[in-house]
């Protein structure tokens, strides 16, 4: 296990031998995870940097709120900012700052993301309103499939339907990891209607047999999908159809996100952008790390001073428990992070306790002259009834601290139970199979 978290948080690091009996050009570390077809996807070149580490970018945004009214105008902003943080949670973006801000006698919308270069676009995904509409073929035109480039490309010929985007709840694309339009496979997009939406569709759907209805997104000149209807489809559809279309992952995100949580009650533009600095530069990240390693080396020297060989078997364990924990940081994954660091700090904390407690324990055991297995079993069960009040402590700590909007509480509750947790994996099942197959004991008596 810890070999193969080793390997997780290893960066790259290229393998080349060139001899008369081997050549090997590889490298080992830095993966890259897919997991169920692309589903679960992680980097595990890099760690996951916040805000403190890496910098952000704070948006100032300017609504055109009532002035005559203000109450009114407050209560729209809050409203904007509901629907925004939505939608960045549709998008499965957690690491965010949205909050209102007032300056002099005017309320802004503030947006804080990591660092982008392109601030423009993250507010029109954030603001802009899904803009998808159904259109049919002129009806003095004539259909064939010989027709279809020409009418594909031609937006002159599409007449609007009363289906829109206000009757859609979102479109969804099926199986988007395993068939891609690149691969000559047009991705397949259900279509989630409202009730009246999808009697509406019906009815267009029959008005257009044997001709083709055309799908258009937002302000693209061309559809992305174009089916001829069947009288089979149109006499069978009840529930949501599905069609074939061409359209990206991330367009199809964006649109069913703006679909499924509502226009903006108010119009918004950007005021201003700020870069903010990261609050951890290199040269204090050298210097905690610095100031960590003088901490291992006062822990290593005290445990094979203090308890001896177990003492290193406890070392051992420790060092297996960082390595661990770090290709946990990577995989849950943790951003690091100011309070994210915190919650490492003290997991780490409760892992020497829990070390000191149990080599406490058993080395009192072992004075008393007791067998070895006798004295390791007492010692594990003499410190079982802290663990389970400690751990009980910290859950309830956890559970008190957190709070859902406040991105450092989550970082810092999230690596605080993920290291505790493997704390106790660590010292009661990892420490006990080491103590057990090297029978490092001794006496201090």
């Amino acid at each position: 296990m810890v070999t193969l978290a080793a390997l997780v948080i290893i960066p790259r690091i290229p393998v080349s031998v060139d001899t008369r009996f081997l050549k090997l050009d590889s490298s080992i570390g830095g993966y890259q995870l897919n997991l169920f077809g692309g589903r679960v996807s992680r980097d595990l070149s890099v760690f996951s940097k916040g805000f403190d580490f890496k910098g952000s970018t704070k948006i100032l945004l300017s609504v055109d709120a009532d002035d005559g009214d203000q109450q009114k105008g407050s209560s729209k902003i809050d409203e904007c900012i509901d629907v925004m943080t939505h939608r960045l949670n549709l998008l499965g973006v957690s690491e965010y700052i949205l909050s209102k801000e007032t300056i002099g006698d005017r309320d802004f919308i503030s947006l804080v993301v990591p660092t982008t270069d392109s601030p423009e676009n993250v507010v029109s995904t954030l603001t802009d309103s899904a803009k998808v509409i159904f259109r049919q073929l002129n009806p003095e035109l004539e259909w064939s499939k010989e027709k279809f480039t020409d009418y594909f490309y031609n937006i002159d010929v599409w007449e609007d339907s009363d289906v829109n985007q206000r009757d859609l709840y979102g479109i969804d694309l099926i199986d988007p990891h395993t068939k891609t339009y690149e691969e000559g496979n047009p991705p397949r997009l259900r279509i989630r209607f409202t009730d009246e939406g999808r009697n509406k569709f019906i009815q267009l759907a029959k008005e257009n047999v044997n001709r083709p209805l055309a799908l258009f997104v937002g302000n693209i000149p061309f559809p992305i999908s174009m089916p001829e209807v069947s009288q089979e489809f149109a006499n069978g559809l009840t529930g949501d159809p599905v069609i074939s279309g061409n359209i990206n992952i991330p367009t199809a995100k964006v649109l069913s996100m703006q679909l499924e949580s509502g226009e903006l009650p108010l119009a918004t533009s950007i005021y201003k952008t700020e870069d903010i600095e990261p609050k951890m530069p290199p040269l204090l990240i050298k210097s905690n790390l610095f100031v960590g390693l003088f901490a291992f080396g006062a822990l290593t020297f005290y445990f094979l001073v203090k308890y001896g060989r177990p003492g290193l078997v406890g070392l051992i364990c420790f060092t297996s428990f960082i390595i661990t924990y770090l290709a946990l940081f990577k995989l849950v994954p943790i951003r690091l992070s100011i309070a994210s660091i915190s919650g490492m700090s003290l997991a780490s904390i409760y892992c020497i306790y829990l070390l000191f407690m149990v080599l406490g324990s058993l080395s009192q055991e072992l004075m008393q002259d007791k067998p070895r297995n006798l004295a390791e079993r007492n010692a594990f069960k003499r410190v079982w009834s802290s663990v389970i009040s400690s751990g009980t402590f910290i859950l309830l700590f956890s559970a008190l601290m957190y709070s859902p909007g406040d991105l450092p509480s989550r970082e810092m509750i999230l690596a605080l139970v993920v290291g505790s947790v493997t704390s106790i994996f660590i010292v009661f099942y990892m420490f006990r199979v080491l103590l057990d197959t090297l029978g490092w004991y001794r006496s201090t008596k």
